[in-house]
């Protein structure tokens, strides 16, 4: 892998409260609306070889695992309710996450990580992900990465980092389920109850160094049209504050005391605007999914960052944009 940029802790939260606590407390309804394969993903499965070994990171209910029975497919997912369904239905799955993928490196004959790298909150985290999906998949493997589009046909977004609501009936929503985020796990083989002896051999990483490897790599990026509405946050500063959020000003201290409350208060309410909202006509619970929408170039310019990779090309195909 090429450099050493590890990710900052500044998104972990976010993520947390908006990404891996929402998927799993809607990890069943959102499971009934993901049966029907992508067609860009389902080329890219049944072209891998007999015999290939392949990767599915960020796997969801697993609808992806079946499309080639002559290859051998593992999944993993930062949910544990997704990956309960998973087990339930036969496919090799177990809970990872991408940023700390528990595999050894240059395993994989083809990795795949579909809708998953639009949730990552920062550009740290996100070059250090597709290192993670590099490091993992062998030298002239193949790699393919979605996400979702800030360019829509039918839908205008006013930014590209929006809070994407999910509603979500009563019936779906376990009576315990907690709305509060909770640490990111490290994924140790020990913890991985679900991981079968078949396993083991991709469980533990004795190769993992800092030495550059390139592999040849097929990065496809597709956009999904979605009919919700985006939320953005508030921007607008107070005159005495900067562009960066800092304290400029040189009035009295009372003038500098007042603005941190205000700006406490504000970080308070853009908090309490993030979690589960539930509506009393309806009973509904809506749970807001941060997203990063990524514009034309991003994607291969962060793939390039990340090193590793050659993309042959860049093209659009039906509003989708994927590189080659």
């Amino acid at each position: 892998v090429k450099g050493e940029l590890m990710p900052t802790n500044g998104g972990q939260r976010l993520e947390n409260e908006n990404v891996h606590v929402v998927y799993d407390a809607i990890a069943s309804h959102f499971s009934e609306t993901r049966y029907k394969p992508w067609p860009l993903v389902e080329q890219f499965v049944q072209s891998q070889s007999a015999g290939a070994l392949i990767a599915d990171v960020g796997c969801g209910n697993g609808k992806y695992l079946h499309l080639n029975p002559t290859a051998y497919m593992v999944g993993s997912d930062r949910s544990s309710e997704l990956i309960g369904i998973c087990k339930t239905r036969g496919f090799e799955a177990l809970v990872a996450d991408m940023m700390h993928l528990p595999y050894r490196s240059n395993c994989f004959d083809a990795v795949m990580s579909i809708a998953v790298l639009h949730h990552i909150s920062t550009r740290e985290r996100r070059i250090h992900a597709i290192r993670e999906l590099v490091r993992v998949l062998r030298p002239g493997g193949t790699l393919l990465i979605t996400v979702w589009a800030l360019e829509q046909k039918d839908k205008t977004y006013e930014a590209q980092d929006v809070f994407i609501p999910w509603k979500l009936q009563q019936k779906y929503l376990k009576k315990d389920e907690p709305h509060q985020s909770q640490e990111e796990p490290t994924t140790t083989l020990t913890q991985q109850s679900t991981a079968t002896a078949s396993l083991v051999s991709l469980l533990t990483d004795t190769t993992n160094t800092n030495t550059t490897t390139t592999t040849t790599a097929t990065i496809y990026t597709a956009t999904t049209y979605t009919p919700t509405t985006s939320t953005t946050t508030d921007t607008s500063v107070a005159a005495t504050q900067s562009k960066d959020g800092e304290w400029k000003g040189k009035g009295p201290r009372l003038d500098r005391e007042e603005w941190k409350k205000k700006k406490k208060e504000d970080r308070r309410q853009q908090r309490a605007a993030r979690k589960p909202q539930t509506d009393r006509d309806t009973q509904m619970v809506t749970f807001n999914r941060y997203y990063h929408l990524y514009v034309d170039g991003e994607l291969a310019e962060l793939a390039a960052e990340a090193g590793g990779v050659v993309v042959d090309k860049a093209e659009c195909d039906h509003e989708n944009w994927y590189l080659l």
